[in-house]
């Protein structure tokens, strides 16, 4: 056993990115982990780069999907394969700060009525900091109504929890929405969680990311998911002008976000 297990999954990754994300693991205070990394479905030459990498550390263990049913089912291949008591998310293009691991095990460790902690965030572009995202100290349903009160790349799971409520959905209307998916769904078993009030991530968000994850069909299935659980949440009346939101912030171009994300320096 170990303590902790990384999920992550990576796609035809940018080289410099993958090392950056890579490397902060390599360099984090708490030694006692594993990385359960997903190749899911890459071509040649990025399959190369990333059993390249994996070989560095024998604590990084590659799984390698032959075609790719998208983040949810490759998260879940990790998931499968991790032997941690503790699970921590990770994407190929983020950076774990090197007390990152050891922060958020004292954490769990001192507050067991918590099933994981994510932590604010310091926002980075291609070349430099953009400002923090600041988020709830101590989460409740409410906190869901306009976004996901997590940062889904900075939360480390009690494995037990993760397992219980059955990983991530891999159906339609969770594809681009895995993470407020199952967050909203560990709330409805009662699995609460709460936010470092520091950065122990950067988390990694440009113009090219933002577009995809935008997709207006993507808008859709949030509305979807939005409007299943906010009602199983027990959210107020009012809740359904949340429940639209992603289908009017759908109509914004995508250019114009990514501005406002970047000037909001909090």
């Amino acid at each position: 056993m170990v303590k902790i297990s990384v999920l992550m999954s990576t796609k035809n990754p940018q080289p410099a990115q993958l090392k950056r994300s890579i490397d902060s693991l390599l360099n984090q205070t708490e030694p006692d982990w594993e990385l359960c990394l997903v190749d899911d479905a890459s071509d040649a030459k990025a399959a190369k780069l990333i059993a390249d990498t994996a070989a560095q550390d024998p604590r990084i263990h590659l799984i390698v999907n032959a075609q790719s049913h998208g983040l949810a089912s490759a998260l879940n291949r990790a998931l499968k394969a991790a032997k941690g008591d503790f699970l921590a998310r990770m994407d190929d293009d983020d950076q774990s700060l090197p007390e990152r691991f050891a922060t958020q095990l004292a954490f769990l460790a001192a507050h067991p009525e918590f099933a994981f902690v994510g932590s604010d965030v310091t926002k980075f572009g291609v070349t430099e900091d953009d400002g923090m995202i600041v988020l709830p100290k101590r989460p409740v349903a409410k906190d869901f109504l306009w976004n996901s009160p997590y940062i889904h790349p900075s939360v480390m799971f009690r494995q037990q929890a993760l397992r219980q409520v059955g990983g991530y959905r891999t159906v339609k209307a969770a594809r681009r929405a895995e993470d407020y998916d199952l967050f909203m769904r560990m709330y409805s078993q009662q699995l609460f969680g709460a936010n470092l009030q520091k950065p122990v991530l950067r988390y990694f968000i440009d113009v090219a990311s933002m577009a995809k994850k935008r997709l207006y069909r993507y808008r859709i299935d949030e509305f979807v998911i939005r409007r299943t659980y906010f009602k199983q949440l027990h959210l107020p009346w009012y809740r359904i002008f949340f429940e639209i939101k992603p289908l009017l912030v759908g109509l914004i171009p995508h250019n114009l976000i990514y501005a406002m994300h970047t000037r909001i320096k909090r």
